[in-house]
Parts: structure tokens; C-alpha cells; sequence
């Protein structure tokens, strides 16, 4: 409570809840213009644990937590998994917090006061820099630049 309105500090996203791991990945990857093309190199795959968004004075950002940092097309046995597993412990004591757009981070935290409140429904605001497609999209921008 901030005086007597309810207000939401922190909401934290959490992907590998109840013993699953989670579904949820960020591709990684070096981009490199070679032979008149874009490549991506060193494709990787960090598998999401959790992203937070706090209320605090200063810019807003974005804590980010990951399980496993995998190449690409790394399998799914012991080893493996061991060893993304601790690329992932080790990439955690690494990342930094992410700027996030200030309209982004109050979004999350009014999605948070909604889910709190029990409120019936809510809806995001639209992104306004959000841009349809994906690495095609991306490579065509870069390639424009």
C-alpha cells in the first residue's frame, strides 16, 4: 500500500514453476557480415528462469535468471545438460539488469496489481516499438544500415 492505494513493487515472471523446467529460451548469437551476406554465428540457446520488474527510483530494468546455456544444437543427455546447467549458474552471477521503456516496466507492474487484485481482466498497452517478423526482419535492417 502507498498511503491508501494498493501498489504493486516487484513482479516476478517465473518460468519453471512446480519441478518443470522451462519452456521459455533466448537465442544467442554472433551476427557477421561475410561474403556479401549476414551470418549468424555461435548460435546458442539460454533456457529462461525468471524476469523481474521492480518499482524503484531510476531508470527501469529488468533482472533476468537462466537455467542452462546450450549451443544450439546441443543434445539432451546428462553431459549436456550438466554442462548447460552450469554455464547457466555461471552466466547468472554475470548478467546485468536490462533497461527496459519505463511504459513496459509500469505495464508489468500494473499486470501484477490486476493479478493481485483478482481483477477480471487486463490488458497491455501496445508496444509501440514492437515490429513483426523475426532474424529475416532483423537481417533486412541490418543489411538497410
Amino acid at each position: 500500500m502507498a498511503g491508501h492505494v494498493p501498489t504493486v513493487t516487484e513482479v516476478r515472471l517465473r518460468f519453471n514453476g512446480r519441478g518443470r523446467p522451462s519452456l521459455v529460451t533466448i537465442g544467442l548469437h554472433d551476427i557477421r557480415y561475410l561474403d556479401g551476406a549476414i551470418r549468424l554465428r555461435n548460435e546458442s540457446v539460454a533456457r529462461v528462469n525468471t524476469l523481474i520488474f521492480r518499482r524503484k527510483p531510476g531508470p527501469p530494468k529488468m533482472d533476468i535468471t537462466v537455467a542452462s546455456v546450450k549451443r544450439k544444437d546441443a543434445g539432451s543427455n546428462f553431459w549436456q545438460n550438466l554442462m548447460g546447467g552450469l554455464k547457466g549458474t555461471t552466466a547468472n552471477l554475470f548478467l546485468k539488469p536490462i533497461a527496459v521503456e519505463p511504459v513496459g516496466n509500469e505495464a508489468m507492474l500494473n499486470f501484477g496489481l490486476a493479478l493481485a487484485s483478482e481483477a477480471p481482466a487486463f490488458t497491455f498497452p501496445h508496444a509501440r516499438n514492437l515490429k513483426a517478423g523475426g532474424i529475416g526482419s532483423a537481417r533486412e535492417a541490418i543489411a538497410s544500415n
